[in-house]
């Protein structure tokens, strides 16, 4: 008989998913039985319940592997892997409801979930930074969502006055990826646009974004690709299609294609290149399992050309990667149908608040920042071009 240590089950909120065999890597290893398909992870399973695949979600919401920083966050508790540290944080985060246990642990949702809990408060000692000159720092008895938490930036969790909020750097020398966040968040103000609100903090004399919690108590983050994956797609839709149908199935109307048709338009016209499929997605009711709408525009800190030289941004301008409904930026606004948005006279705006909060860093080269400023506003007028080509 299995040793009853690596017999695990996963919940969503007090509701049993499915019994797991984790093998000593913290890999499932054997599904034993799955408790509510209902309340299964969604878009997981299309064809078949399998072990791939729910492995795949599970970790996939660990830390990842090539994170700067990682090797501190396992040393300060006392963990060997990204996946021992999610196991052993019960797999909680701040984007959904689900969670992981040891199988006769006495646990609940209400006493250990993080919307409602507090937790660590040691995030700009450990999460935030790729080295810690203070060696005595020890999360071993502590749990966090920051050890929750996907893709390559630093970033961690932290509460404050019964709020939930996410601190995230930067993965480049001249920190432009949190003006981007503010950059992003003030035009989106200005074009009453839903979006999540970014500003900026500094620790160390260093730049990061703060943001809010999107959700709410009773809320949850379903990310576009595991939407995308509730139906299977028809060959004569385009990807922008197949996700409005999925959408569609989980509850929402067709009142989203315009929403749908302002984010690529914002991506477009601010050189967004990482709208990837878990950067931008639904939010549903975890008690109803409905979804209620689309999330707010978030995680814009690689717009502005953020990862490309200047000297590179004039030749590369009109060839900018997409990794939303098409490969290339200039193939994904073809799918737009309504170009309202550029009616919008604040669209413009972009360009001056960038300078301003460009000027703010003091990592930025002079050159850089009137370069992005010159070819974000050239990208409008290419914009604009597009509409009219449509129009006739």
């Amino acid at each position: 008989m299995r040793n009853v240590k690596n017999r695990y089950l996963i919940l969503h909120k007090n509701f049993p998913v499915a019994s797991v065999i984790l093998d000593e890597d913290y890999d499932i290893e054997k599904i034993e039985k799955i408790h509510s398909k209902e309340r299964l992870p969604v878009g997981l399973f299309l064809k078949q319940i399998s072990v791939k695949n729910l492995n795949g979600w599970l970790f996939g919401r660990a830390i990842p592997q090539k994170r700067n920083g990682l090797k501190q966050i396992l040393e300060a508790t006392k963990t060997r892997s990204n996946q021992e540290l999610l196991i052993k944080n019960l797999g909680l985060g701040l984007t959904d409801c689900y969670w992981i246990k040891p199988e006769n642990a006495s646990l609940s949702w209400d006493e250990i979930n993080f919307f409602q809990n507090i937790f660590s408060k040691d995030v700009e000692k450990i999460y935030l930074r790729e080295s810690s000159d203070d060696g005595n720092i020890d999360l071993i008895n502590n749990i966090s969502p920051s050890n929750v938490s996907s893709g390559m930036l630093p970033k961690g969790w932290i509460c404050r006055k019964n709020k939930r909020y996410m601190i995230k750097g930067s993965e480049l020398e001249n920190y432009q990826e949190p003006y981007n966040e503010v950059i992003i968040s003030r035009w989106l103000d200005v074009l009453g646009i839903d979006h999540v609100d970014y500003w900026l903090k500094y620790i160390d004399k260093k730049p990061y974004s703060v943001c809010e919690n999107m959700l709410i108590p009773g809320e949850e983050l379903i990310s576009a690709y595991y939407i995308s994956n509730i139906i299977k797609k028809d060959n004569k839709d385009s990807f922008l299609d197949h996700y409005i149908k999925c959408c569609k199935e989980l509850g929402l109307n067709d009142s989203i294609r315009q929403d749908l048709d302002n984010m690529i338009l914002i991506d477009y016209i601010s050189a967004n290149t990482d709208r990837h499929w878990s950067n931008f997605g639904v939010i549903r009711d975890s008690d109803t399992l409905r979804a209620k709408k689309l999330a707010p525009i978030y995680d814009n800190g690689a717009s502005m050309f953020a990862k490309i030289h200047y000297f590179d941004i004039k030749e590369i301008n009109n060839n900018l990667k997409c990794q939303s409904f098409n490969s290339k930026q200039e193939e994904n606004i073809k799918l737009v149908t309504n170009f309202s948005l550029l009616g919008n006279q604040a669209v413009i705006s972009i360009c001056d608040t960038a300078m301003e909060e460009f000027n703010k860093n003091k990592y930025m080269d002079e050159n850089r920042k009137r370069e992005i400023v010159l070819r974000i506003k050239q990208r409008i007028t290419m914009a604009g071009k597009k509409l009219r080509k449509k129009a006739k």
